[in-house]
């Protein structure tokens, strides 16, 4: 379950920006520790619905996730955060803040897919909430990603969250990358009336 920020929301036109001008160093500088992530699968991850490499649900769980989801999640107001430069243990990213709206969405995923799925569903534990600009796949020091990323300014942009997609991930290795099938399994819009400010 992915938060997608979306590219024709001109209020999102700065995270676009910011998140270009990571790509671009990323790709000029740093190829040889991380593989940049393209602006089409740029999310944030909210839940997995089940662990990787567990049997893919049937058709008929799916109809019963994507109806949860639906009920517990849409019509709840979009919302706009903070986006500025991480660089962790294991990815640079956009760390994304302040966190209870995004956290609130987390919470109301999680009561849908444990009401669908119980045992069934993934142990993952969500972390604060980010978007991941590039996946490593060598070990170096962090560094010099780190103050590359912080020295591109504007450093910080807002990013409003208007949707969230229930997609089949798919992990490349070789990359390294997720990408999800298109169309998504399901799409929750959230509403869009009021936007409160980051």
């Amino acid at each position: 379950m992915y938060a997608l920020p979306d590219p024709d929301l001109p209020a999102n036109q700065a995270f676009f920006d910011l998140a270009a001008r990571h790509r671009r160093i990323l790709t000029d500088r740093f190829t040889h520790l991380v593989a940049p992530v393209p602006q089409q699968w740029l999310h944030a991850t909210v839940q997995l619905v089940i662990d990787p490499g567990s049997p893919t649900l049937s058709p008929h769980q799916l109809d019963e996730v994507a109806a949860a989801l639906h009920h517990h999640v849409a019509g709840r107001p979009a919302f706009t955060l903070g986006a500025a430069p991480y660089v962790g243990t294991h990815n640079p990213t956009l760390d994304l803040a302040p966190d209870e709206p995004f956290n609130q969405v987390v919470d109301l995923t999680r009561r849908a897919l444990d009401q669908v799925l119980g045992q069934k569903r993934s142990t993952y534990q969500p972390t604060a909430a980010h978007i991941t600009t590039g996946y490593c796949h060598t070990a170096a020091d962090s560094g010099p990603v780190a103050n590359a990323l912080r020295a591109s300014r504007p450093s910080q942009a807002p990013v409003t969250i208007t949707r969230l997609a229930l997609v089949m991930v798919t992990h490349d290795p070789e990359g390294p990358s997720y990408r999800w099938h298109n169309p998504p399994l399901a799409t929750i819009d959230l509403h869009q009336e009021r936007l409160p400010c980051a």
